[in-house]
C-alpha cells in the first residue's frame, strides 16, 4: 500500500517528550512508523538505540531495526519478545486505521512489562469540525488528513481513557494537540476538546 502520510508524516517527538522519563526508556516501538521520522528524532535527541518500526513502508533510517507488516493482518505473539522489551510504544495517527484496535490493544497488553509507556495519538471526533459534518451527514473521504478515507474508526479523549483504563493502564496525561497558528491556539486553549481536531493520551501498564 502507497504511504498516504510522506508529506505530513514528520517527528512527532516534540507532542509527548515533556510526558515520558526518558531515564526508564531503552526500547522504543512505533506502529505504524512511515517513514521513521520520529523513531529517528528519538534515536538522536534521546540517545536511544533500540528503535524498531512496524508498518508496510519501510523507514529511511537504517537505525531503525524494521519489520514490514500490515497491523490488521499481524501475528502479535511473533514479536512478543519484542514487545516484552519495549518501553515505549507509539501509535501515532495509527488506531484508528486498526479494524480491531481494542483487540489489538488488549492482546498487545499481554506481552508488554509492568511499566511500560502507550502513547497514542487520535482525531479527535468530539471536535466542531468533525461533528458539523457528522451531523449534515457529509463526512468527506479525502486521500490523508484529518477526514482520511482510510479511518475507521473515531475516539474522544474519554472514550480512549476508558478503553485503556479497562485494559489496565494508568492514564498518565490526556493532551489536545494545539494549531501553530497563535490566534487560533489562543481559541483552542479556551475549549480544547471542541476546537482541537487531534489528541494524545499517554499510559503506563500497571
Amino acid at each position: 500500500m502507497k504511504n498516504r502520510y510522506i508529506k505530513i508524516s514528520k517527528s512527532r517527538l516534540s507532542q509527548f517528550e515533556g510526558h515520558i522519563d526518558w531515564k526508564k526508556i531503552n526500547h522504543v516501538i512505533e506502529f505504524g512508523s512511515s517513514y521513521g521520522d520520529t523513531l529517528e528524532d528519538i534515536g538522536i535527541k534521546k540517545e536511544i538505540k533500540h528503535l524498531i518500526g512496524f508498518d508496510l513502508q519501510e523507514p529511511e533510517s537504517k537505525k531503525i531495526r524494521f519489520f514490514k507488516e500490515d497491523l490488521n493482518h499481524i501475528n502479535l505473539k511473533k514479536y512478543s519478545k519484542e514487545f516484552q522489551n519495549g518501553d515505549l510504544l507509539l501509535f501515532l495517527d495509527t488506531l484508528e486505521h486498526l479494524q480491531n484496535p481494542i483487540g489489538f490493544l488488549k492482546k498487545l497488553r499481554s506481552f508488554q512489562k509492568k511499566g511500560s509507556f502507550l502513547v497514542i495519538s487520535c482525531p479527535n471526533f468530539k471536535s466542531i469540525r468533525m461533528l458539523l459534518a457528522y451531523i449534515k451527514g457529509q463526512l468527506p473521504k479525502e486521500k490523508y488528513g484529518y477526514f482520511d478515507e482510510t479511518h475507521l474508526h473515531w475516539f474522544t479523549e474519554v472514550q480512549l481513557k476508558n478503553i485503556l483504563q479497562n485494559l489496565g493502564y494508568n492514564i498518565n496525561k490526556i493532551k489536545f494537540i494545539y494549531s501553530k497558528n497563535k490566534l487560533l491556539r489562543l481559541l483552542q486553549k479556551i475549549f480544547p476538546s471542541r476546537l482541537t481536531i487531534q489528541f494524545l493520551i499517554v499510559a503506563e501498564k500497571n
